[in-house]
This record gives structure tokens, sequence and C-alpha cells, in this order.
């Protein structure tokens, strides 16, 4: 490894010092400056626990740091401040500042060098990885040649379920209590518990957070005064040592309604970080596109769904049905997998899509899936979500209905429930029910999918708002998606837009020869409301598609 010079990492020190997180705070960067200089002076056996609380952080003579665990904490997120420096603003500083885990000595280290050592470990890697398939391709003609019939079943386990830890926010200005700063934290971990796809823990200050597993962290500084609050907080992946996402917002105390900040914040994020296609179902699908999950199956398949939710077409439709009904078949209690199923099959009546069944048992089996789901965990937003969808689809309105505000009920910071909500009250003509819960599932969730610009379309296009109708129906198309066609159609009909609405109309004749043919009954599976469909058809007459 190349020598690093102390006058390069003394430039390095001022550079991170000078950055916007470091510049914000006084006790990280007086943290990292007492460190770095004491190791640079040849003083590292004085970089202890004892000396920073007492140096840096002004602690009495009589402190303990076994007992005291705020340098520990202060540790933490100083070692999470770098690795976001150096994840960002710092990727290509010549020199890199570290602390690792275990102690508080700074390490220095080249970047160069260490871009050296990931293309040594690629090429090793490529080499091992070939060994690894001539071995494998060894075993696999034993197994074949000895006819071991278990070893091509594949494994289809309870699915895991990614857990997040939440590290007790960090309060700097002293206007709260402790008994206040605690409510946060718990505050974060109640609304987490209202999602069954994922798990949640608290991390108090006093625990050896080595001892516990979990998958993202979630952590935040709360800066407080007479007039105002900022919150700033970061999820990371733990494994990855990576920021995933950050949230920063500032609250004026003397507006009322951002007084109630602490119920605010923790709905946002947590809206943000745990609905469906939310942050983590988009990191955790980013994760493991590379095919990393060949050992758990299961949850495979629930990252397959959620890509297909996202982006219909008939070969995703096909792999996530497939996979979806071999974990109910293993695991017939298990309620996620029986509400998306119920939605699988849904979308085979509404979009045509690997259609095994006549209509009407395709129709009753998504109505029994999702009253499995519901059966399986009754405190399940997500089961009364797709039980309602299932309802709808079978044309049982008060059965929609009464599911669909549980849904809401149980988890109101869930924003799949939300827009689900929306797109059913706009079946039914409730506007401003359809307009309130489109409109806060696209407010929370940073990834929505395509669907929920779907949900509010309706209102805009029924309420002749053309500008905003068009950019619903923009977001909401999908190219093996029939309706989110018709949609667009309508929408350009509606914005004057003629030659687009005629040239996707043509695209779609040829397409979905099927549902143009067959209008009246494709849009009688929709139960659109008699004032909107009327004007819906007229506008697709008007393209070239006609009952």
């Amino acid at each position: 490894m190349s020598k690093i010079d102390s006058n390069e990492v003394k430039k390095q020190l001022d550079k991170v010092l000078k950055s916007a997180d470091f510049q914000r705070s006084q006790r990280l960067s007086g943290f990292l400056k007492y460190i770095v200089e004491k190791s640079l002076d040849g003083k590292e056996g004085e970089i202890t626990g004892y000396s920073i609380g007492v140096d840096v952080f002004g602690k009495a003579e009589d402190f303990d740091s076994d007992m005291d665990s705020s340098v520990r904490v202060e540790a933490v997120r100083l070692r999470k401040a770098l690795a976001l420096y150096f994840h960002g603003e710092g990727k290509n500083d010549k020199i890199i500042i570290n602390v690792p885990r275990g102690g508080y000595r700074p390490v220095f280290l080249n970047n160069v060098d260490t871009q050296q050592k990931k293309s040594e470990k690629k090429r090793a890697g490529v080499l091992s990885s070939f060994f690894i398939l001539v071995s494998i391709l060894l075993l696999l003609i034993v197994v074949f040649w000895g006819g071991a019939p278990y070893f091509h079943k594949p494994k289809y386990g309870l699915p895991k379920v990614p857990i997040v830890a939440i590290k007790t926010f960090d309060f700097v200005g002293g206007m709260s209590t402790e008994a206040e700063r605690k409510e946060l934290t718990y505050l974060f971990s109640q609304k987490f518990s209202r999602f069954s796809s994922l798990r949640n823990i608290v991390l108090e200050d006093d625990v050896n957070q080595t001892d516990i597993s979990y998958d993202y962290l979630l952590e935040g500084t709360v800066r407080e005064n007479a007039e105002n609050v900022v919150f700033d907080a970061l999820l990371l992946d733990d494994v990855q040592d990576t920021v995933v996402w950050r949230y920063q917002k500032k609250y004026d105390l003397s507006n009322e309604e951002e007084k109630n900040w602490k119920d605010i914040s923790s709905s946002e994020v947590v809206s943000a970080l745990a609905s469906m296609h939310g942050i983590i179902d988009a990191f955790e699908l980013k994760k493991h596109s590379d095919n990393t999950l060949e050992n758990n199956e299961s949850y495979k398949c629930l990252l397959d769904y959620m890509a297909y939710d996202n982006n219909k077409t008939e070969e995703k439709h096909l792999i996530a049905r497939t996979c979806l009904e071999k974990i109910v078949a293993h695991y017939p209690d298990y309620s996620l997998a029986w509400s998306y199923l119920t939605w699988i099959y849904g979308d085979e009546v509404r979009s045509g899509l690997n259609l095994r069944y006549d209509v009407e048992t395709t129709k009753k089996m998504a109505l029994e899936a999702g009253l499995k789901a519901v059966e399986a965990n009754q405190m399940s937003a997500r089961a009364h979500v797709y039980l309602s969808t299932a309802a709808h689809l079978n044309g049982r309105i008060d059965l929609m209905k009464r599911h669909t505000k549980l849904s809401v009920e149980l988890n109101p910071y869930d924003t799949d429930a939300l827009a689900s909500a929306a797109w059913k009250y706009g079946s039914i003509g409730e506007w401003e029910l359809n307009r309130k819960y489109g409109e806060a599932a696209l407010k929370y969730n940073p990834n929505p999918p395509k669907w929920y610009h779907g949900a509010i379309f309706a209102y805009y296009f029924y309420k002749d708002m053309h500008d905003k109708a068009l950019y619903h129906a923009i977001h909401n198309f999908q190219a093996g998606d029939v309706f989110s066609h018709f949609y667009l159609i309508a929408a350009y009909v509606s914005a004057g837009e003629i030659e687009k609405a005629t040239k996707l109309a043509d695209e779609t004749k040829l397409k979905f020869p099927k549902a143009v043919d067959d209008l009246d009954e494709f849009l009688s599976i929709w139960h659109l409301p008699k004032q909107i469909r009327q004007k819906f058809v007229e506008n697709l007459s008007k393209a070239g598609i006609s009952p």
C-alpha cells in the first residue's frame, strides 16, 4: 500500500470538516478532528472513550465510559457520516478516513489502493467463479448419474422479512425531555408495526448493537429551539454499510399544524420506507436484481410480484402466479402471498393476462384468495386491500366498501392502501374521497407504482381538468395493461390531442383486439360509475374505438 503523507491527511480532514453534514454538527466535527490529530501526533494510545468524553464532549472527570454510552453512540453517528461523505461528495477524494468498529482510532487509506484492491478482488472472484462452476458441473454429473430427484426440488421456505432497527433519535438543543425523546422513537416503531411485510426493533442506547441482527438501520437527529425543529433521518443498509435514503424537514413551531411535527415526520418517513414499492422495497429489488436469492425462492417470489405490479407483462404475470401458488401450497396460512395472488387472479380478468379458466370461475378464485388472506391475518391492512379489490371485481360493492374502510383504518401509513381506496371510491363516484386518498398516496410514496396515477386519473377526467388528467394518464401508462391504454386515449381526446389519441387507438386495436371488440363487456368488469363511463366511451369513439 502507498505510504500516506500526514500533510495529505490534514488536507483531507479539513475538506471533510467543511462538508455540509460536518458543518451542521459541532459534535461530529470535534470528534473527528480530535482523533485524527491525536493519531497524526503519534498519540493513538490516548484515544479512548474516556478521553473523548472529557476532552471533546466536556464530560466531568468522573465520567465512566462503560456506564455512559454517549461516546459509543456518537461513534456510530461518525462512522455513518463518514460513509455518507465518501459514498457521495468525497467518493473521488485521494484519502479515505475510516473509523473501524470496535474502537475509536482512525485509519487512513489511499483511495487509489482501495480501488485497486477492488479490481484485484473482482479478478480473483472471476477465477474463483470459474473453479466453482467446474465443481458444480462435476456435481451435476454425479447427481444426474446417480439419479437424486430431491436435488431438483426448489426451496420454498417461509419468505424472509426485512428487519428495520430504529436507533434512539439524537436531540440537540435541549428543548425536549427524555420522555419526549423516547416517545418519538416508539412512535416510529408503532407505525412500522402496522406493516406485516417487515419487522422493526428499537435499539436502546445501553444495548450492544453488535449483538443484534437487522437489515436496515434508521437513525436521526432532531435540532430544536423555541422557533423551529429540524428533523434529519438516515436509512442505512447495515450489510453493505451504505446510505439508502435521507429525510430532512424543517418545522415552524409558530404554525399550529407543524407543532405536531412528531406525528407528521413519523408518518411521512414510515410511509415512504415501508409501503409497497417504497424505499425498502425498491432497494430490495435493486439489491437482489442479480439473482442472489437462489436459496430463498419464496422471498424472490414476493420481489417478482412487486416487479410485475409496477410494470405488467404476460411473462411477469406468469412467473409471479406460478411461484405464489407454490408458496400457498407450502404455507396455506401465509396472508401476504394470498393477498398478492388475489391481484394476480384479478388481472387475469381485468387485463386478460394468462386466463386459464372462464371469467366467472377466475373472479371467484380471486375472492377466495382474498378471504384466505384476511382469515390468515385479520390485522393486515394489505389483506383487506386485496379482499376489497376482489369484492369489487365480483360486484360485491358493500363488501368492497367495508374492507376498503378497514384497510385504511388499520394502516393509514400504507400508500398501497390509500391508492387502492382512491381507485375504489372513484369507481363508485365518491370523488372527494378518490382525490383525498389518491393524492395522499402519491405524496407519501417517493417511488409510486404507475397504477397509483390511474387511481386518481378518473377524478381529474371527470372534473374536466384536462392537463392533470393527461399527466396522470401518461404516468399510469403500461405497455402490457390495456386499461392504461384506454385511459391515455381518453385523456388525449379531452386535451385536444386527437392525432396522438388516434395513433394509440390503432396500436391498441392491434395489441388487444379482444378488449377492443368486446368493449362493453370489458368496461363492465371495472364497474365504472355511469357519469364517467359515458364520457369515457365518447372519447374512445372519437379516437376510433367504439362499443
